[in-house]
Order: structure tokens, then C-alpha cells, then sequence
């Protein structure tokens, strides 16, 4: 205050000779100097992408792509803000092609996907692997993300690749995975929004042919409204209508006929979609498609989409009354009957196929030679014509035998402390049954307890608590471990499976594995490691490196899981 009054004394002296007045002009100066002494000599006000950078790092925010990104995908729409501010690149991409883009799409962030468009951020640049953010969004069914992007102008034309159960897919768009997956809104917004590029790009008829093979009517009808082709021939003649018929989709199968498919149409293998019906092992949804292909009234009666046909009155000039409805239903059925059977032996005679292997639903047949069954591929969702396309090499895998010895000590409960677990030890002696604390050994055997887990998960199918629990022994010699899980029976460590790698046409390869062994498959070009986890009496716990994700092989009258 004191340079202030001295600066104001200095100031009213020598401003006197303008005529101004001491009283007025006191205060002006007052207002002038109090920035100048606030803020101290040599201080200066800092710009805002200082301010900024202060601010991300009081919230604990490196000015990072990679903080950048991690704000992203959880939606931070303020700092977001924060990084633009202080000088972040918008289309920054980190060590995976990532953009913040990529990554707020993926994760649904309609509030950054549009801070981030609202500042021209690219739409389509792709990662790594070649996905762009669009794609992203619509494997996440992110319809809202998906429109604002297709707004920004987003190619819905643009194909990319994506990870299905960790291996990378090509040629996906946002179009087919939305209808791969079933997600009707994003498939809505893509129609609504670019109907006319899609189907330019002939991007409505392949997305036909995908929902067709799942079955998805409601989407099916969709792109039918859209403008998709019915009858639309594509890989090698392939047809919406056979798409459904493969798959035994008879629901589907009366839809596309409604709506005008040809029953007639052959593929460049001269089957129709009744021929490839009966080869998949569905005869009924044969005759319909035979019926149809006849011109017979049976199949359109069935058609749910179809206005049923009337039975016909009696004919002009003669007295005969309308023939009788069922008789006749009858008597269309079986000519249908007639019909598709002699179209089927011809076709057969023709490919020189034996009738008997039609009699099974999995005919064997392996049309692009990768070593899975068109059926295989079909269940898994990829293209039995495309050698580049099928399912993951460890569903061939099946666990052929066990060579081991059931391990002497069964788990049977936990405190819920964890401070004891009461256990049943098997020796030559019988039966035995003991609690035990950590650091207490097994009495019969080399072991000793080193950790008592109490654990519970819950059931997918009943949602009720399930006991876990888990207990870990040592040997007292050696040091290896081993863990047992309440209520099953576990193998001795010196354990071993044999596992079968079966690929089509007989091609057999055995692989003996032991608890933590790594290996990979053979004579595939799959360079995927696997660690054993654990084996099982018809199960072997495997872990694919370096994904994480963690599969059953099970014997084949087991079932094999996927977590």
C-alpha cells in the first residue's frame, strides 16, 4: 500500500501540468498500479495451455498419448479438453495405431467422440491392425457413436480387421459385424443414415447373406426394406436363400421366398437351396424349397410373410365342387414330395455323392480345403469358402487320454477366515480326515500347507454361490506346488494328457502335455503358444499366450468351455 500511495504522490505531481485535478485523479491511478503490486515485479500471467498443463497434473494426468487415450475410452470429456488445451495432437496415435477417437468410440463416449469430431479429428484412421473408429463402434453396437461419426462423413465403405476369440479377422465393416452380431440399432442407423453407399458398394446384399446364416429375420427384413436384393449371387453363386438353408433356418427360408427369392437358383456347384438343404441334414426344409422351385402352392402357404392362397372354386362350366382342403394339401405335399426327390437323385447322380453321407448332419464337406467342415465354419460364424476364414486351430484340439494317478488329499471345506481347511488323505492305511493350518504338514504324505483361499463364484445358469475354495501344498522335498479346489479330485503333479489335433480329412496329430507346459499346434501356420494350466480327469485347462484367454479341452463326450 505504501508504493501504491508513494507511486499515486509521484504520478498526481507530474500529471498536474495536464490541468488534471488531484481528486480524480488519485483513483484512476489506484486501479492502474494494483495489477503492477498484486502481482509482484517480474511476475507475468501464464498462457492457457499452462494452465492446463497445471491442472492435468494436479489430477494426477501425464501429457501423454497414452493418458490422452485412457481419458478417452473412460469418457472424460473435461480433460479431454484439458489435453487439446495444452497442445495435444487430436489424432495423436499410440504404440497399437490407437487414436483417442478409436478408443472414445469403442467405449460409447458420445460426449468425447463429438468434443473430439467437433475439433476435425480424422475419422478414418485405422490402427495396426487396420480397424478405423467406426468399426470399432459398431462391433460395440454404439449406435450413437456410430451416427455422429457417419455424420463427420466416416466411410461406411471402409474395411478393417478385428480380433475374434485372439485371432484378427480381415475385411470386416461396421455394416457386417453390426448384422454378425445381431445389433439391430447399429444396423438401424447405418441404413437410415447411408443406405444409398451401401448399397452402391454392394454392402446391403453381403450383409443379406451374413443375416440369412444366422437367422436374424428382423434384420433380414430390414435390409429387404432397404432395398437388399433377394436374390442376390455372390461367392460363387452363393444366395441369401442357400445362406438360410445351410444353416436350417426354415423361419428365414419362408421369409426370403415371401419376398420373392428363386427356389430355382443354382450356385456355381449347380446345387440349389433345396439341394443344400438335404446335404446339411435338413430334408423337411428340402421339400419346402423343392415345392417352391415346382411353382407348388404348399411352400407359399407357409410362408409367414405370404397372404395365404384361397382354395380354388370350381371350374367355369363344370359341376365338380372345389376339391376338398386337406385332400389337397395332401396331394401338393406329396407332389412336392415327387418333385424335390427326383431334382436331389439327379443332382446326386450328377456329383457322383453317396446318399448314406447325407444322412448325418456334419457331411464332412470341406469346400475351401482349410481343414474345417463347412458345417464348422458355418457354427463359428466364418466363410466355408474363404481358406483365409475359420474358426480358431484349438477347437480341433480333444483330449484323448490321462496318464496319471489321482493326487492322496481331497480339499472338503474352508473356514470362512481362511484360517483352516479340513481335508481327506488317502494312504495305504484308508481314509484319514484333519484340519489344517498354514505351515502344518499333511499327515501320510510329503506336503505341507503353505495357503488356505476361501473363494465362491456364482453359477451362470442358476446364479446361486458356488464353494471354490482353494488349498495349496508344497513338497516338502522338491518345493512344487500343487492347488486343490474344494470337493474335486486332483492328479498327482507328474500328470500327463495325451491331446488329438484333428483336422479334416484324417489328419491326426497326437501331443502329450504335462502341467505347465507351453507348446504350439503343428503343421498349421498358427504361431498361437499354449500353457497348460491344469489337468483334469476329461479336461485339460489351457491359457492362449499372450492373449489370456483361457479354454477346455475336453474328451469327447465332455464339453468344452470358453472363458
Amino acid at each position: 500500500m505504501r508504493k501504491m500511495a508513494h507511486g499515486a504522490r509521484y504520478f498526481s505531481r507530474h500529471f498536474v501540468t495536464m490541468n488534471l485535478s488531484p481528486a480524480l485523479l488519485r483513483p484512476l491511478l489506484f486501479c492502474l498500479l494494483l495489477p503492477l503490486v498484486l502481482l509482484g515485479p517480474g511476475c507475468k500471467r501464464k498462457d492457457p495451455a499452462e494452465r492446463a498443463l497445471e491442472t492435468l497434473k494436479a489430477s494426477h494426468q501425464s501429457f501423454t498419448t497414452d493418458d490422452f487415450l485412457k481419458a478417452a475410452a473412460r469418457g472424460d470429456a473435461p480433460a479431454i479438453a484439458l489435453f487439446l488445451q495444452a497442445g495435444m495432437d487430436k489424432n495423436t496415435q499410440d504404440a497399437h495405431g490407437r487414436t483417442a477417437l478409436m478408443a472414445a468410440a469403442e467405449a460409447g463416449k458420445t460426449d468425447v467422440v463429438k468434443r473430439l469430431l467437433d475439433e476435425n479429428a480424422k475419422t478414418d484412421l485405422q490402427d495396426k491392425e487396420g480397424c478405423p473408429a467406426l468399426l470399432l463402434a459398431a462391433s460395440k453396437d454404439a449406435s450413437e457413436c456410430v451416427r455422429l461419426l457417419v455424420e463427420a462423413n466416416a466411410d461406411v465403405t471402409l474395411k478393417g480387421t478385428l480380433r475374434v476369440e485372439g485371432r484378427a479377422v480381415p475385411n470386416w465393416t461396421a455394416l457386417t459385424k453390426a448384422v454378425f452380431d445381431g445389433s439391430a440399432k447399429t444396423v438401424a442407423v447405418l441404413l437410415t443414415t447411408s443406405r444409398d453407399r451401401l448399397a452402391r458398394d454392394g454392402q446391403l446384399d453381403r450383409a443379406l447373406l451374413v443375416a440369412c446364416t444366422l437367422g436374424n429375420n428382423a434384420i433380414v427384413k430390414a435390409l429387404l426394406d432397404r432395398g437388399a436384393n433377394a436374390n442376390a449371387a455372390l461367392d460363387r453363386g452363393q444366395t441369401p436363400l442357400m445362406c438360410a438353408a445351410q444353416s436350417g433356418k426354415a423361419d428365414t427360408v419362408a421369409l426370403l421366398l415371401a419376398r420373392g427369392a428363386n427356389a430355382r437358383a443354382a450356385n456355381a456347384d449347380g446345387a440349389t437351396a433345396g439341394i443344400i438343404a438335404l446335404q446339411r441334414g435338413f430334408p423337411e426344409l428340402a421339400k419346402t424349397l423343392d415345392a417352391a422351385a415346382a411353382g407348388l402352392p404348399a411352400a407359399a402357404a407357409a410362408t409367414s410373410d405370404a397372404t395365404p392362397t384361397p382354395p380354388p372354386s370350381s371350374i367355369t362350366g363344370s359341376s365338380s365342387p372345389a376339391p376338398n382342403n386337406e385332400r389337397q394339401a395332401a396331394a401338393d405335399a406329396a407332389a412336392a414330395a415327387a418333385g424335390g426327390a427326383q431334382m436331389e437323385q439327379a443332382w446326386l447322380r450328377q456329383n457322383n455323392v453317396d446318399p448314406q453321407t447325407l444322412l448325418k448332419k456334419d457331411t464332412g464337406l470341406d469346400s475351401d480345403k482349410d481343414g474345417f467342415t463347412d458345417d464348422e465354419e458355418i457354427a463359428a460364424g466364418t466363410d466355408p469358402n474363404d481358406p483365409a476364414s475359420h474358426p480358431p486351430y484349438h477347437t480341433k484340439l480333444r483330449m484323448k487320454r490321462l496318464d496319471a494317478q489321482t493326487f492322496p488329499v481331497l480339499l472338503e471345506s474352508v473356514t470362512a477366515n481362511g484360517k483352516h481347511a479340513r481335508v481327506t488323505v488317502k494312504t495305504d492305511g484308508g481314509k484319514n480326515s484333519v484340519d489344517l493350518a498354514v505351515g502344518d504338514s499333511v499327515p501320510g504324505v510329503p506336503y505341507r500347507v503353505v495357503r488356505i483361499r476361501p473363494r465362491s463364484i456364482y453359477e451362470k445358469d442358476s446364479g446361486q454361490p458356488l464353494d471354490v475354495s482353494e488349498l495349496t501344498l508344497t513338497q516338502t522335498e522338491t518345493g512344487e506346488k500343487v492347488t486343490l479346489v474344494r470337493s474335486m479330485q486332483a492328479n498327482a503333479p507328474n500328470a500327463r494328457a495325451v491331446l488329438a489335433f484333428e483336422l479334416a480329412g484324417g489328419r491326426s496329430t497326437d501331443l502329450e502335455v504335462r502341467n505347465g507346459q507351453e507348446f504350439t499346434l503343428p503343421g498349421v501356420d498358427d504361431k498361437t503358444r499354449y500353457r497348460v494350466l491344469d489337468i483334469r480327469p476329461t479336461q485339460v485347462v489351457l491359457k492362449l499366450l499372450p492373449a489370456g484367454q483361457t479354454i477346455t479341452v475336453s474328451t469327447p463326450e465332455g464339453n468344452g468351455d470358453r472363458h
